[in-house]
């Protein structure tokens, strides 16, 4: 009698335990049938497209792509113009973007996962200029170049500045700054640094910081609780084990700049 119960038990503690490795199964690959889209604007080093593969890559891409990976799920990056991309996860539930500032006026936008890294918002002149300045009251007489749909270029319109030259392009920004067009260029030391061949950073000189932010994953409200969960979880990780510093500094030691 006693035999009969043990083998009974055991059967019952193995159709227990098949039922669990099934739902868990089934939940993972659930996960991994959801493509989460992500979607990111082209910056050297960062993300960029491998001429000889076609495929994107740069240190931020292959830190999400990582990220997913690590969540069990399937990804797919795509790089467009940076209004296009905010645009698309706004409207896509399985959809996220990077990197991305989070601000207060962005915070119900999002489902925040990160931080990945921080920056800053930084004025540059040309380093011939002589421009001096302690306050943001010090430069608004002077002409600016901003990013378009920048979260820099929200800042100054908030702030009232109406001297502003607004770019399509981001790649424009030093350029302009150099030859004169512009008294000042808003944007970031690596962003400077992303953007302009480093025998040329001489010709440019930090003014005034006026800011020091995160930038994070942001994903669309709607999108997958359990994926945004293990999406942060891998995030954690990845910036708290010290790979996405060094992811960083493989490809902005080893990709040469466009300009």
């Amino acid at each position: 009698m006693m035999m009969h119960f043990k083998r009974r038990h055991r059967a019952q503690v193995a159709v227990l335990l098949m039922i669990v490795l099934s739902t868990a199964f089934a939940k993972t690959t659930e996960l991994k049938a959801q493509t989460v889209s992500f979607f990111t604007e082209s910056v050297p080093s960062r993300s960029f497209i491998d001429p000889q593969s076609g495929a994107v890559t740069g240190w931020a891409s292959e830190t999400v792509l990582k990220m997913a990976q690590m969540a069990g799920i399937s990804a797919k990056t795509f790089i467009a113009p940076w209004a296009r991309s905010y645009q698309a996860v706004r409207t896509d539930p399985n959809s996220c973007i990077y990197l991305i500032t989070r601000t207060p006026e962005r915070e119900e936008s999002f489902h925040w996962v990160g931080p990945l890294m921080t920056t800053d918002w930084t004025f540059f002149a040309k380093s011939s200029s002589n421009i001096i300045a302690h306050s943001m009251a010090d430069i608004e007489h002077l002409s600016i170049g901003v990013y378009r749909n920048d979260v820099r270029h929200t800042y100054l319109e908030k702030e009232g500045y109406k001297n502003l030259l607004v770019m399509p392009d981001r790649k424009l920004g030093p350029n302009l700054l150099l030859s004169g067009r512009i008294d000042l260029w808003f944007d970031s030391y690596y962003g400077i640094d992303s953007l302009i061949a480093k025998k040329r950073k001489h010709q440019i000189t930090p003014v005034l910081t006026v800011q020091r932010p995160s930038l994070w994953l942001g994903c669309n409200r709607q999108i997958d609780q359990k994926v945004a969960i293990r999406l942060s979880k891998a995030a954690t990780k990845l910036y708290n084990d010290g790979d996405v510093a060094r992811l960083r500094d493989e490809f902005e030691n080893n990709t040469p700049l466009t300009q």
